[in-house]
């Protein structure tokens, strides 16, 4: 994104708060100049301002309103995304869970089998997987092989896709770590890529942190109950994890 911006030296600013109903506080950026401007950097006597909302209303919710946002609204479609607006959603839940404790992987291990046998579904005793390292960088660092997970639970697996996975944060050795993200289907990737456009990804980013590549939890799913789909046994599981007080940073992920 770029912007024309003004000559340095040329821009006089002032900045005015508003309460609006709902207590979001807009804070908007007034700008004087003159006629001169050119491509290139922010003026020195406003970098210390957020340069991405260089001209823009800031809108900055109100701690006790957006705790109640985090807690009891699931975003709609228009705030499911991950970006850089003042507030959003997913963002500002990560952080959030970013900062409750880890739990270790075995806790883990037994909530899911829990959940699945509460479907009549048979548990998983060893969800651990070791993706292997390739070298070829168009399929990605690390590579699943969907069909040997398939070939080796089927026919209780009905299809290749019906798989639920969990991918970590990366963190010290011996440290619990926390879930990045509760997924289904055969679409699990480390590509920079995958970083760079996916919720989960950049919800890392933004945080500074990094998947962990080299292990990842994967549940096939056999005999899902009639009337119910993969998505529908992701959605329950990831559901089941946090209400069981076990954090997800892409919070919402697996009920979309």
């Amino acid at each position: 994104m770029r912007f024309t911006y003004l000559k340095k030296n040329t821009v006089e600013f002032g900045l005015n708060s508003v309460t609006s109903q709902g207590g979001i506080v807009e804070t908007i950026i007034t700008l004087g100049w003159s006629d001169e401007t050119t491509d290139g950097i922010l003026p020195d006597n406003i970098s210390t301002y957020n340069k991405w909302f260089y001209g823009r209303r800031l809108c900055m919710m109100d701690d006790n309103v957006k705790g109640k946002a985090l807690k009891w609204i699931f975003p709609s479609i228009e705030n499911r995304t991950v970006n850089n607006d003042s507030f959003c959603f997913r963002l500002e839940k990560a952080k959030e869970q970013n900062e409750l404790p880890a739990v270790s992987k075995d806790e883990i291990k037994e909530l899911v089998n829990k959940f699945l046998k509460s479907l009549k579904m048979e548990a998983i005793s060893n969800p651990e997987y070791l993706p292997r390292k390739v070298t070829d960088r168009t399929i990605g660092i690390r590579r699943i092989n969907y069909s040997r997970i398939w070939n080796d639970n089927k026919p209780e697996q009905a299809e290749k896709e019906d798989i639920v996975w969990i991918k970590f944060v990366e963190t010290k050795e011996g440290k619990n770590r926390h879930i990045s993200v509760v997924g289904v289907g055969c679409d699990i990737s480390f590509t920079n890529n995958t970083k760079n456009t996916t919720s989960s990804g950049k919800i890392l980013k933004e945080l500074n942190l990094e998947w962990d590549d080299k292990e990842i939890f994967i549940f096939p799913l056999k005999n899902i109950p009639a009337g119910l789909k993969r998505s529908d046994i992701e959605s329950g599981i990831g559901n089941y994890l946090i209400d069981n007080g076990v954090p997800i940073l892409d919070f919402y992920s697996h009920n979309f």
